[in-house]
């Protein structure tokens, strides 16, 4: 989930900063950016508005994505093995993975309709697609389109 979300958000900085330039051309303007154009600093710099809200998930999921001191620790130290260890269902983490995926999917809907504003206009007058937002609690796409910006 966090690859995804920072490849799309490579590609928006990419589509508005160079729109002209081609794909390979592109290709090479993130191998110069090097090591900023991954993480927190490509959402800093591309300039998103509600940019802290699509850096709010990022952060969250890079807690997932490495093993640290603390969880480690104990299981070496002490046997006691972790929920992010173990090779078990566990409830709370899959609760917590749907969580991210819906606030993952509002996040690149957001970021979508404002390099695509046509398709914002058009996701606004469709009310199946509005419920749709609603009900999946994309509060993020949501502001965007009450926003006036979608006009």
């Amino acid at each position: 989930m966090r690859y995804v979300l920072e490849s799309l958000i490579q590609a928006y900085y990419l589509d508005m900063e160079h729109p002209e330039a081609t794909i390979e051309c592109r290709l090479e303007i993130l191998k110069e950016m090097g090591k900023w154009a991954t993480g927190s600093r490509i959402i800093e710099r591309s300039r998103l508005d509600n940019g802290r809200r699509v850096k709010q998930p990022y952060l969250e999921l890079c807690k997932y994505a490495h093993g640290s001191y603390e969880e480690l620790e104990p299981a070496i130290t002490g046997g006691d093995i972790g929920w992010r260890i173990r090779l078990a269902f566990n409830q709370e983490l899959f609760d917590k993975c749907e969580d991210f995926t819906k606030r993952l999917m509002d996040a690149v809907y957001f970021i979508l309709l404002r390099r695509f504003p046509q398709s914002a206009k058009v996701a606004k007058m469709d009310q199946s697609i509005l419920d749709f937002l609603k009900a999946s609690n994309c509060t993020l796409t949501l502001s965007l389109l009450d926003s006036g910006q979608a006009d």
